[in-house]
């Protein structure tokens, strides 16, 4: 898919953001009786540019705990892939992203009660390498944000730089349709 020649349109309404400036109406209905004219539409472009280093295998120690390859203590987006037996047709992938990848790691290997996301994949990952499957991880710890005609280094240390790069990376494995995606993602069921 070429996604230079996409664009993404934006609508935004002249609505504060609370109930109270919407006469306690849902945004959704007070954005849609205020959007008239042109001069409300804006077009967004951006462009992340990020390179994903191979970390490493990722296996079952002799406890039978998750061992990770070594990450550095850096914030970065981080992407699992599974691989089945050789029946499988397409990996899985998980991308996540993390203030500190090396402390990431470690949460997926031993869960805390309080972490489903970690629970989750640590038994996944356990349940996928008890049918034979193997996994790999590969590592972002820089990334660019181009607008327009200007880019400069997005800003890892910050969540919303980082969650921007952990979608873009997702959505592109969605639309290239070559691997299974695992994250849960709450618009869509489990049936899709």
């Amino acid at each position: 898919m070429d996604f230079i020649q996409q664009q993404v349109r934006l609508l935004r309404g002249k609505v504060g953001g609370s109930y109270l400036a919407r006469g306690r109406r849902p945004a959704s209905e007070t954005a849609a009786a205020v959007l008239v004219n042109e001069s409300d539409l804006a077009e967004l472009d951006v462009r992340v540019h990020m390179t994903w280093q191979h970390a490493g295998p990722v296996s079952l120690d002799e406890a039978g705990d998750l061992a990770f390859p070594e990450l550095p203590r850096l914030p970065g987006i981080y992407r699992l892939t599974l691989r089945g037996p050789a029946t499988d047709a397409r990996p899985q992938v998980y991308v996540g992203e993390s203030v500190e990848l090396r402390r990431r790691a470690a949460q997926y290997r031993r869960p805390s009660a309080s972490q489903q996301t970690s629970q989750r994949l640590n038994h996944e990952l356990k349940t996928h390498f008890a049918a034979g499957g193997t996994a790999t991880m590969a590592i972002a710890t820089s990334a660019i944000i181009a607008v327009g005609d200007e880019s400069e280094d997005l800003p890892l240390g910050r969540k919303t730089a980082r969650v921007l790069a952990e979608h873009a990376a997702l959505a592109l494995t969605y639309l290239d349709g070559e691997a299974v995606v695992i994250n849960r993602d709450s618009g869509l069921d489990a049936s899709e």
